[in-house]
């Protein structure tokens, strides 16, 4: 009540009264709690494993997308893991078939394959079958 007397004093009738509308608005906004403040922990929490979850997948799944597995003049045809961190790739640009092999320290043609391999959709699991036969037959000529 003093307070509100020793404004009344030195504020005018009119600011008075806007004084007064604006303060219950202020005293709303000291009252957020706890439940409010943990939902909004919660929601943001969601929002970073959603990120989390879509940045996964399009990495795990992304071969198969347009512009993420390479569908144009050069393409991964088929991935072979060799070690922890180390694969080989065979990699089509146009008509010419490069074998890399793909490591920490970096990336390396370890052969150009004169004939192509033809592989069928889906046939990944025989790639090092077809590599061996590809390079045996390199080795007879």
């Amino acid at each position: 009540m003093r307070r509100a007397a020793a404004l009344s004093l030195l504020l005018p009738t009119s600011l008075w009264a806007e004084a007064e509308a604006v303060a219950p608005t202020a005293r709303a906004v000291d009252g957020v709690g706890a439940a409010q403040m943990l939902q909004v922990g919660i929601s943001l929490l969601l929002i970073l494993v959603l990120i989390g979850a879509m940045a996964w997948l399009l990495r795990r799944f992304g071969g198969g997308m347009p512009g993420l597995g390479g569908m144009g003049p050069m393409r991964v045809l088929a991935s072979l893991s060799v070690g922890a961190r180390e694969r080989l790739l065979l990699v089509q640009v146009g008509e010419e078939q490069l074998l890399l092999g793909v490591s920490p320290a970096g990336i390396r043609t370890l052969h150009t394959l004169a004939e192509p391999i033809e592989l069928a959709p889906g046939q990944a699991g025989s790639f090092a079958e077809r590599l061996a036969a590809a390079l045996n037959r390199k080795g007879e000529s």
